[in-house]
């Protein structure tokens, strides 16, 4: 099942990934921009795959009401120490169901890379039904010319094209407000953002 794999895979290298990457300096500038400007006039954001919990605080430091959820142990437990106040859960995204709390954001930043097309169409109906109506999803990911599942440095991870990733987000329920996307360098693949509407 990919949820336990990559909750294994994810937990096994935790306090390494944490050090690289758990804190708000690791991401790219542009990222942040695109994150807080897609969220700006709404009130409370549920951080999906949170991770260490530093883009949840980030928001809770924008002024949002951030909450997240991670289906690893070990980055909640980081989060909640490192981030009092702020409400952590250990939560799958593929257990998410309409009896959540209604939120008017989530935030899917590279936390749903590691799941099958099929699994991932399911999460993104998920999220839209715990979406209020005209609540904003940001998803972060991997962008390839065209579907490719490649070896991620923890667990195997899909990259998708352009077309295809608004395709998944549009028939989840969603429309399309704005997307970015950033080349691959000589240390980074290929990247894609999407702001998208709840309709």
């Amino acid at each position: 099942m990919t949820s336990r794999r990559t909750r294994e895979a994810y937990s096994f290298v935790a306090g390494t990934y944490i050090e690289l990457l758990g804190s708000i300096d690791s991401v790219e500038e542009a990222d942040k921009s695109f994150i807080s400007e897609g969220f700006e006039g709404v009130a409370d954001v549920l951080d999906v795959g949170c991770g260490p919990g530093h883009l949840t605080a980030y928001l809770n430091g924008l002024g949002h009401q951030a909450a997240g959820m991670d289906l690893v142990p070990e980055f909640v437990n980081h989060a909640r120490s490192t981030y009092p106040g702020i409400d952590f859960s250990v939560t799958d995204i593929a257990s998410l169901s309409g009896e959540i709390k209604r939120v008017g954001g989530v935030l899917a930043w590279y936390s749903l890379i590691h799941m099958s097309p099929g699994e991932m169409s399911k999460a993104l109906q998920r999220i839209s039904e715990i979406l209020v109506p005209e609540g904003v999803l940001i998803y972060g990911g991997f962008l390839a010319p065209s579907r490719t599942l490649f070896d991620h440095r923890v667990t195997a991870a899909t990259a998708y094209s352009e077309d295809e990733i608004k395709r998944l987000i549009e028939n989840a329920g969603f429309r399309i407000r704005r997307s970015e996307t950033r080349p691959e360098t000589a240390t980074k693949r290929a990247h894609i953002a999407v702001a998208a509407e709840r309709t």
